[in-house]
Formats: structure tokens, C-alpha cells, sequence
């Protein structure tokens, strides 16, 4: 029994199992309208902002606010360190890949956007950065690829939607 409750605190302690429920996930993809959407949308994002360690969720809200502030090399200094602490918590290699695309560090972006899609593969908000990204570098079959991927995930994310039937238009040899 105790050694049952010693493997369940460090479960929680170190925050394995933690992340969005599948059934967040179902409910997000069967949503019947941008409304309905809403509530799981969020429920996933929370869920992804928690990492189940005290010390990686302060630097998050501290990475957070230097990023606010326009602190840039400050917020990627304390995504370095969260990644480096805690490397399965997908929202530090999301978070970071954000910033290396406000420093126009497109290599590291995408690998850290890759690093992401690994990690969790339904990280919809990666999936549509890496479509900014892959357009800016001029693959628009790809760039429509990961669009559609986000809509895979998030049917109703408006920008994934708008940039899938630019793309698709374009594909079809009609113009911007």
C-alpha cells in the first residue's frame, strides 16, 4: 500500500500523465461550432500550460512575462532552462519556438516546433506556426499540409481555415 502511494506522489510530482485528456481532444473535434469549440480549446491549452513542477511553472509565468515585456533574450533564457529541466513538457519547446520566430531564428524554430509536434503530436497552436513558418520559407504545399493538420485537431481554428483556403486556391493556380 505504501509503495503504492510513494509511485502515485511521484507520478503527480513529476507531472507524468499530466496534458490534455483524450476525451479534451474528442470534444474539441466534435464540437458543432466555433462556440461549442471554446470551452475544450481552453481546457487543453490550461492543461498544456501546467507541467506538474513547481520550479518549471514559475519560470514558465517568469518566461511569460519577460516575453510580454518584449524581453525576448530574457524569455528564451528561461525557456532554455525549462526545456533543459523538464524536456517532455511540450509547452517549453512550443513557447521557445515562438520566440526564435520573433528573432527570426527560423532554424531553431522549427526545430523546436518539431521537437513539439514529437513530443505531442495534437498541438494544434505547432501545427499552425509551423504552417506560418513553412509559408515564410516559401513550401506552400507543406506549409497547407500542417494547416490541414491543425484542423485535424481543432476543426474550428479560424486561421488554420483561412490560411488552408488561401493555399488551396493558390494550388489551384488562382491567385493570392
Amino acid at each position: 500500500m505504501i509503495k503504492a502511494f510513494i509511485f502515485a506522489a511521484f507520478l503527480l510530482v513529476n507531472g507524468v500523465g499530466s496534458g490534455p485528456s483524450d476525451e479534451m481532444f474528442e470534444k474539441l473535434k466534435t464540437a458543432p461550432s466555433v462556440q461549442e469549440a471554446a470551452q475544450p480549446e481552453a481546457d487543453i491549452l490550461a492543461s498544456w500550460a501546467v507541467s506538474g513542477s513547481g520550479t518549471v511553472d514559475l519560470l514558465l509565468e517568469r518566461a511569460q512575462m519577460a516575453e510580454q515585456a518584449g524581453e525576448f533574450d530574457l524569455a528564451r533564457a528561461l525557456y532554455d532552462r525549462i526545456v533543459l529541466i523538464e524536456p517532455d513538457f511540450v509547452e517549453g519547446w512550443y513557447r521557445r519556438s515562438v520566440i526564435f520566430l520573433q528573432q527570426e531564428n527560423l532554424p531553431e524554430a522549427l526545430r523546436d516546433l518539431n521537437e513539439t509536434l514529437t513530443r505531442e503530436p495534437r498541438h494544434f497552436p505547432a501545427w499552425l506556426r509551423l504552417g506560418n513558418l513553412l509559408e515564410m520559407l516559401g513550401s506552400r504545399s507543406e506549409a497547407l499540409d500542417a494547416y490541414k493538420s491543425a484542423l485535424d485537431i481543432h476543426p474550428h481554428l479560424a486561421p488554420a481555415k483561412r490560411a488552408v483556403a488561401r493555399l488551396s486556391a493558390t494550388t489551384k493556380g488562382q491567385s493570392l
